[in-house]
């Protein structure tokens, strides 16, 4: 039975990393057993949930596992792989070239991120793996009507190995707002402003409501000339017409 957890998504996703070396130490099976049914509760395109997840524990497929994805020799301590699969066929006569080739990708993805934070939720570590040969893994694993897309390495981290946070682009250079290219400077700011009062709620009420005063005043200052603009953008488009 999964076990109630401090953590809350927020936590499972911040502090995700990604881990390359683990214990020698069993996963719990009802431990697999969320991780895989949280891949299975992504979405997939049109619920078609065109999808295998292979679980394999034993070292020596785990071996040609890691031998497969470029000698990446490390995968073979974490006790279970999982391989995600996808089967594109099933999406053409949906979503004819693009379910093909896009969807069935997408739908992948999001299973094999749901599975991450799920093992990251439950104390155990993951990682990613995306470089492999594909002929050798179908062969190790007899894959015969599906693709690998993703191996994921599962297992408990070792705590020796110090997984520092990666640096991030800051928020303002990857969001655009309403239109490509067109930057929300102040974004990071308000972000940043609203995660500090969260903070302070802990420890004083009084200092959260200073903070929040304050975040709110910017943050209707933009909102504000934020709606000047888009007034400005629509009576150019009635103009144009």
């Amino acid at each position: 039975m999964l076990q109630k957890s401090s953590m809350d998504v927020l936590e499972a996703i911040f502090t995700r990393r990604s881990v390359r070396k683990y214990l020698i130490k069993a996963v719990e099976w009802d431990k697999i057993g969320y991780v895989v049914r949280a891949g299975q509760m992504a979405p997939s395109s049109g619920n078609l949930q065109n999808y295998k997840f292979i679980l394999v524990t034993m070292p020596e497929l785990r071996k040609e596992i890691a031998t497969a994805c470029l000698q990446q020799m490390w995968m073979v301590d974490a006790p279970v792989h999982i391989v995600i699969c996808g089967q594109e066929q099933k999406a053409v006569p949906f979503y004819g070239v693009r379910g093909e080739r896009l969807y069935t990708i997408q739908n992948t993805a999001a299973s094999a991120m749901n599975m991450i934070l799920m093992a990251n939720a439950q104390g155990l570590g993951s990682c990613w793996v995306g470089a492999f040969d594909e002929d050798m893994l179908k062969s190790s694993l007899g894959i015969t009507d599906g693709r690998p897309h993703i191996v994921l390495t599962i297992g408990y981290a070792d705590p020796s190995e110090i997984i520092e946070m990666p640096v991030r682009y800051r928020i303002e250079n990857i969001t655009y707002l309403n239109k490509w290219k067109r930057r929300w400077l102040d974004l990071d700011r308000i972000i940043w402003s609203w995660n500090i009062i969260g903070k302070a709620m802990k420890k004083s009420k009084a200092i959260a409501g200073k903070l929040g005063a304050k975040a709110r005043e910017m943050s209707e200052s933009i909102t504000k000339k934020l709606e000047e603009e888009e007034a400005k953008e629509r009576e150019k488009r009635g103009g144009q017409n």
